[in-house]
């Protein structure tokens, strides 16, 4: 059993959504110490974590988050923002690339969405 499969057994409810909402929330409180650019985190109603990650290139600041497009429908998008463009208060990170998770159960959508993360941290 994965340390994701645990996790899923400890929470108190069997509804997906709920659990993919205390999960990533879990997450996201463990992650917060390695995010350097809070200010500009890409944050909304069907996003439900969001990671920094090094920049693609050493000009820009890069996030990745997962997202519900749809009822089942579930998203990774990496988001970035140049670096001279940071301090700009108008300026806001944009999508660069999106990618579909064609899975519908928890456990597989946060390994996805880790898998996402690490191919784009170039791991």
């Amino acid at each position: 059993m994965t340390i994701l499969e645990q996790m899923i057994a400890e929470l108190k409810t069997d509804n997906k959504l709920e659990q993919i909402m205390d999960l990533c929330s879990k997450i996201q409180e463990e992650e917060r110490k390695n995010i350097v650019h809070p200010e500009k985190l890409p944050v909304g109603p069907n996003i439900f974590l969001t990671i920094e990650i090094p920049g693609q290139t050493k000009r820009q600041i890069d996030y990745v988050t997962l997202e519900r497009e749809d009822e089942d429908t579930w998203i990774v998008v990496l988001y970035s923002i140049l670096r001279k463009h940071y301090t700009i208060s108008d300026q806001n990170p944009k999508r660069q690339k999106a990618f579909v998770i064609n899975d519908h159960r928890p456990v597989k959508i946060l390994t996805a969405f880790a898998k996402k993360v690490k191919y784009l941290k170039g791991e």
